[in-house]
């Protein structure tokens, strides 16, 4: 059964997955590009001055690359389960509908961890190219908030396109979008050190969401 469900998501997701890793990868080569433009032809010092006292975040433009793609995976699997019914016959399947629901987020949740892991390692072990390890640890710290927003932004989505009801949609989508800002709030280079944790506990909550969703479903609201 696991099988048959991780074929049938991965045929949904399986080619945008790997469209945005590879724009993401694209991203951090003309990031790493610009920055040995600007270490070979312009004032080295002043750019490092920038970057660790002014706490300038060079890697800037990939800022909301992980909230796009946990946005676009999650409409690319959820969607066409709404819309063209198939969600109804995925909880009439001889298991438990909690069970369905929380396998198909397994496996969209597996996808985008390991898009994730392969752009987060792209720009650390890159970034150590030019710079020392104490800057890359700076910069992992600035990145991680980034992709805890594209994966909550991935499990809101599910969250809204499971819903049966329009009102409460509106209402998630209102509320999801104040939570995913709170990713955001700072411009500065580690900022978010601190609350590292607690931004992750949320995200892990906001992964059962969609079990409410589908709670009303099964009960047939609409």
């Amino acid at each position: 059964m696991l099988r048959s469900i991780f074929y049938k998501e991965w045929i949904k997701i399986g080619r945008i997955a790997i469209l945005l890793t590879a724009v993401g990868l694209l991203l951090i080569a003309g990031i790493y590009l610009t920055v040995r433009h600007d270490l070979l032809l312009k004032d080295a010092e002043l750019y490092w001055y920038d970057i660790v006292y002014q706490k300038m975040i060079y890697f800037n433009i990939f800022k909301f690359m992980p909230l796009v793609a946990g946005l676009l995976i999650g409409l690319a699997q959820f969607v066409p389960e709404t819309v063209e019914k198939r969600i109804k016959l995925s909880l009439h399947l001889p298991i438990n509908e909690e069970e369905v629901v929380l396998k198909m987020l397994g496996i969209g949740t597996t996808v985008v961890l390991t898009s994730f892991l392969l752009l987060f390692g792209a720009i650390y072990m890159w970034g150590l190219v030019y710079f020392p390890v104490e800057l890359m640890q700076k910069t992992a710290v600035t990145v991680l908030p980034w992709l805890f927003s594209g994966l909550a932004t991935y499990f809101l989505a599910s969250f809204v396109v499971l819903e049966p009801i329009w009102k409460y949609r509106i209402l998630y989508i209102l509320t999801g979008g104040a939570f995913i800002t709170l990713f955001y709030k700072s411009n500065a280079a580690g900022a978010y050190q601190p609350i590292l944790l607690p931004l992750l506990l949320c995200v892990i909550m906001a992964s059962i969401s969609s079990l409410f969703s589908i709670y009303r479903f099964r009960k047939g609201e609409m």
